[in-house]
């Protein structure tokens, strides 16, 4: 065998491997337990134009950071410790699961949920209490489920979508990513710049003012939050 073809052997071998490393990995996290911890907490907090108002959020307790990005696999168990650190009973709820699935929190209380990732796309957390009101007010936050090995289109290019959801067209998109339509390199699920997270939510400073005086009579209030993902 001539050195150049050892060279181009060894290579493609060592891609197969990184390849295989990867599916296994991905096949094993979906099989495992994430564990993340979130406290519910009232806060004063600066608009885009300057003001400050009264809001609540979720606070990841380690980091500090407000209403934090929760990522997962389809098909893991997801376990969340929840401290309600608010005046109100508070209870946790997410896009696709009934309401009642989730335990109602008392003031200072402390409890702790699980769940099984279910269908790869974007999602939210949020609190609903008193319907949209708890999301009108700051407690809301991205919940992002990645469809691990099952993301892949027939000719092996990797998508952020499950099998179920891979249309001709969404192939197609993947498939051409590296090519002279559109050039650069391949959609890499661990290469964490090649997605961008938008959270976006619509604020109205009169119910986060009835909600710092703990009026309750704001349930009828509609929400505009939402979450895009755009990979």
């Amino acid at each position: 065998m001539r050195r150049r073809d050892f060279v181009a052997y060894g290579s493609a071998s060592a891609l197969t491997a990184a390849f295989v490393k990867y599916q296994f990995d991905q096949e094993a996290e979906a099989q495992s337990t994430i564990n993340f911890e979130l406290h519910m907490e009232e806060i004063y907090e600066e608009m885009i134009d300057g003001e400050v108002l009264y809001a609540m959020t979720y606070r990841d307790p380690v980091t500090r950071a407000m209403r934090p990005p929760l990522r997962v696999v389809r098909g893991q168990t997801v376990t969340i410790k929840l401290v309600n650190k608010t005046r109100r009973a508070r209870r946790f709820a997410m896009t696709d699961f009934p309401p009642a699935q989730f335990p109602s929190i008392p003031p200072g209380g402390t409890t702790t949920i699980q769940f099984k990732a279910g269908h790869a796309g974007s999602h939210i957390y949020h609190e609903n209490t008193e319907g949209a009101a708890g999301r009108v007010v700051g407690l809301y936050g991205a919940f992002i489920i990645t469809p691990g090995y099952e993301g892949q289109t027939p000719a092996g290019s990797w998508t952020p979508y499950q099998s179920d959801k891979l249309t001709p067209a969404v192939c197609s998109v993947f498939d051409a990513m590296g090519t002279s339509k559109f050039p650069g390199e391949k959609w890499d699920p661990n290469n964490p710049e090649r997605d961008r997270l938008w959270v976006l939510g619509a604020v109205d400073p009169v119910i986060n003012r009835a909600a710092e005086r703990g009026i309750s009579s704001i349930s009828a209030c509609r929400s505009t939050s939402s979450v895009r993902v755009i990979s």
